[in-house]
This record gives structure tokens, C-alpha cells and sequence, in this order.
């Protein structure tokens, strides 16, 4: 069995679920390999001050009129926080004359607001992005055929990189031979931080070893994740289970570590999946044949979790995902979703989204890690993970992990919780260092002047 460590120094509320696991772990109830919740937060989550900052405004500081704030599409930043990729109805540029989403990236040391779905000097679409650690490499998703010659396969929905400095677009959502499918990517792209491949989520079949047999009209069951090597061209399948067979069955996608060796992954369609083969949380090692398991949980992708597949450190080390298990709450009358952050090299189990002095009161999901796994992003719908959040809608939160801390970053220049929902459907994400937060909200008292009654998008940076 591997290591598992229970941390008895807790507040009272958490005692009791330290003393059922280690009865659980004396019992042999919790099988070998799989961790138990450590709940060691302090007995007050204040976080250290911060700023919110809109950045999905124009090259000259003027707030857009259209809305920027694209629930389950997280707007993501480069390791520093400098450039804020986003999407809009917004025509920002010049060009952007097409009436539908486009992507831009904010960069906030030169004040710029610049396309990336465009080509020919014409906005395209686009929606769902990625940013790799320095900005340079923005990952997005698009229906428009114009953006890559070799992009045949018409208007269906395929994944793209964009090169910031050169400009060149290369299309990633085709087999190793360069060959498409017609079918549609399902969800956003993940870029690593290095830039160096993509991740994505798609019912095409674009490996031999992809052999799901379900109908075509049954997208959700022939769903899988696969990553595109931008330097030798290669597409292969990442969920695959532990003996290298590919699922059969939806699968969620996760996030990625630095250099894209690592991938998360879920997979699971509640009261269809084998025994031998669990449903839950899995990370790919891309140099492995097989998947390695790393919590169990009996899930159904179809239905509400596929923001809750698990995401990665950049170090590839910790992985964070959403559950309710009650491995992480012994308390049968408790049925709200939380945040964990697993340990891979001890098998230790964090929970992240523990309410002050009670379990919280609502659900959390949508988790993101720091490259060093320090920090997580997260959103909540509790409205006791710190005091005083009292305006009964989402919001998005930072857990430091070495001070136990939870902050409150959708937050007034007051420190007081939004007017409006924030993080919709898990749009939080973290920097690469820990130190900023992007995320959507619909709240028109984070920044002063914020009159377009519209969903923008903010970057909350730490003080020091």
C-alpha cells in the first residue's frame, strides 16, 4: 500500500473525518493506492490582499459594449500574468467585422489588444483558448476553413495554434497523416506551457487505436482526448486505460503538465463502466502505454462533470480535480461537490474548498494548479469558505496551499464580494506562478466605471 498521511492536528469540524479514515485505512476499506483527505486548513482562510484588473477592454483602455464573459470557457494567462487571452462578441480590431466570437490576447505591459482567429486580415471566429507559459503560443477552437490551408474538412469545429510573433496559424486537429474527419472538436484546447503540444477532446477518430464503435450520431460516447505534437507533426490517443486499450465511452480532458508529457483525463458513464477498468480520474504519461488511476469515483460524464477532470501542476507532481466522494466527507448527509489537490509522488490527499469552521455550504469545481502546485484556482458556489461572502452567487477563490489559505479574488476594491456571479461554469484559471487569477464576471463593482452591463473579463494579481 502506499503512503498515506492523516494529519490528526485539524479544527474540531475535521476530526472526525481523520478518525473515520484511519478507521476506514485500519478496516481495509480504502484499497491500496488510493489517498485519504487531509483537511488542514486554518481555522480563519484570509488570503493575502490582491487587485482586480478588466482586461477585456480595448488597445485604448475603453471597456467593450459587447459581452467577454463565455461561461465554461476559462480565460487563461501566460506564467507572469503579462497576456490574458479571452473571447468576445466585441469587434476589438478593425478587421473583426464577422459578428461572432473572436479571440484576443490582452497584453497588459503594452496596453494592446490583439486578433488571434484571424487570417487574410479578416476575423475568423473563434472561442476556447489556451496560452502557453510566455504568450507566444495561443491554442483555440474555430468552424472557420480559412484559417489554414490544410484545413478541408468545412465548417466543423477544429483546433488551431496561433504563433503571436510570426503570425502562422497551424492546424492541430488532424491525424498523424494529416488527414480530418468530419466531426467537431467538443471542448477548449489545452496548450502546455511550453508551447510544445496541444491537448483536445473530440469524437473523431483520428488513431487506429481509437476503436470506439458507437454510432456517429452518438458523439458523447465516442469522446476522446488526444494530444498533437507541433514540432514532428504526430497525433496520438491519450485516454487509454491502464493496459493501453482505449475507453470506450465519454471522456473529459484535463489540463497538462509544463511539457506536455502529462495528461488528465476522466472517463466514466455512471452504471455502464467495467469493474477492471474503474471510472474516475486518470493521468496519461505520454512516454507510457498506459493510464494510471488516480481516484476512483463513479461518475457521469454525460450529465455535469466534464469541468471537473482533473488538472495538472507543471511539474506533472500534483493533479487537482472535483468530487464528492465520501472518501473526502465521511458525513452521509453531505452531497456538495469539492476541490482536492492528490499528490502523485506520496499519494497525499489536500481538500482545498473546506468551509470556516463547517463543511461548505455549496459546491466547488473548475480547479487549476500552478506550475509548482503551490496555488489553485477554484469556483464556488459556498458562502463560507471566508467570511463575509455574503452576496449568494458564484465566485471565483485562490487556495495557497503552504498557509492554508483561501481568498476571495472576484472581489470590490473593498475586499467585498462581487454584485454578480463570477467564474460561471469554472471560467477561473491560474497563472503559472501563482500570482494571478483570470476569470469571468458579470459583477459592475470590481473595477470602477465597469457601466456595459455585460460580462467582462478580470485578472486578480497578489500583492506581495
Amino acid at each position: 500500500m502506499s503512503e498515506v498521511v492523516i494529519d490528526m492536528v485539524l479544527p474540531d469540524r475535521f476530526r472526525a473525518r481523520a478518525l473515520w479514515a484511519l478507521a476506514a485505512l485500519l478496516g481495509g476499506l480504502i484499497p491500496a493506492g488510493m489517498a485519504v483527505a487531509d483537511d488542514g486548513h486554518s481555522a480563519e482562510s484570509l488570503g493575502a490582499p490582491g487587485t482586480v484588473e478588466r482586461v477585456s477592454v480595448d488597445s485604448d483602455e475603453l471597456q467593450l459594449a459587447a459581452a467577454s464573459s463565455v461561461p465554461y470557457v476559462r480565460p487563461t494567462s501566460s506564467a507572469h500574468g503579462r497576456f490574458v487571452v479571452f473571447q468576445t462578441y466585441e469587434a476589438v480590431a478593425q478587421s473583426d467585422v464577422n459578428n461572432e466570437q473572436d479571440v484576443y490576447v490582452r497584453d497588459r505591459v503594452l496596453g494592446t489588444t490583439r486578433l488571434v482567429s484571424g487570417a487574410g486580415g479578416q476575423a475568423r471566429s473563434g472561442g476556447g483558448a489556451s496560452i502557453s507559459a510566455d504568450g507566444r503560443y495561443v491554442a483555440f477552437v474555430s468552424d472557420s476553413p480559412a484559417l489554414a490551408q490544410d484545413d478541408n474538412n468545412g465548417a466543423h469545429f477544429d483546433v488551431f495554434v496561433r504563433d503571436m510573433q510570426t503570425r502562422e496559424v497551424t492546424l492541430v486537429s488532424k491525424a498523424t497523416d494529416g488527414t480530418q474527419r468530419a466531426l467537431d472538436v467538443f471542448s477548449s484546447p489545452v496548450i502546455s506551457g511550453d508551447g510544445s503540444r496541444v491537448a483536445f477532446l473530440t469524437s473523431a477518430r483520428l488513431s487506429p487505436a481509437d476503436d470506439d464503435t458507437a454510432p456517429a450520431d452518438q458523439w458523447f460516447n465516442r469522446l476522446d482526448a488526444y494530444v498533437h505534437n507541433l514540432a514532428n507533426g504526430t497525433t496520438r490517443l491519450v485516454s487509454v486505460n491502464a493496459r493501453g486499450a482505449n475507453f470506450t465511452g465519454p471522456v473529459g480532458l484535463g489540463g497538462m503538465s509544463y511539457d506536455g508529457q502529462l495528461v488528465g483525463f476522466s472517463w466514466g458513464n455512471s452504471g455502464r463502466h467495467k469493474l477492471d477498468v474503474p471510472a474516475g480520474f486518470y493521468v496519461r504519461n505520454m512516454s507510457l502505454p498506459g493510464s494510471k488511476l488516480i481516484w476512483r469515483e463513479d461518475l457521469n460524464l454525460i450529465s455535469n462533470e466534464l469541468d471537473g477532470a482533473p488538472a495538472l501542476s507543471g511539474t506533472g507532481r500534483y493533479a487537482a480535480f472535483t468530487s464528492k466522494s465520501p472518501r473526502l466527507d465521511a458525513d452521509p448527509d453531505y452531497n456538495k461537490y469539492d476541490v482536492a489537490r492528490y499528490d502523485r509522488k506520496t499519494g497525499r490527499l489536500l481538500l482545498v474548498s473546506a468551509g470556516v469552521n463547517s463543511d461548505a455550504n455549496g459546491d466547488s469545481w473548475a480547479a487549476t494548479l500552478s506550475y509548482s502546485g503551490s496555488y489553485l484556482s477554484f469556483a464556488s458556489e459556498a458562502t463560507n469558505l471566508v467570511p463575509g461572502d455574503d452576496n449568494d452567487a458564484t465566485d471565483a477563490f485562490r487556495f495557497d496551499v503552504l498557509a492554508r489559505q483561501i481568498t476571495l479574488v472576484s472581489a470590490t476594491p473593498y475586499g467585498e464580494p462581487g454584485s454578480a456571479d463570477s467564474a460561471l461554469g469554472g471560467a477561473v484559471a491560474i497563472s503559472g506562478d501563482g500570482e494571478h487569477v483570470s476569470f469571468i464576471s458579470f459583477a459592475n463593482d470590481l473595477v470602477p466605471a465597469d457601466t456595459n452591463r455585460k460580462g467582462d473579463v478580470f485578472l486578480w494579481t497578489a500583492l506581495d
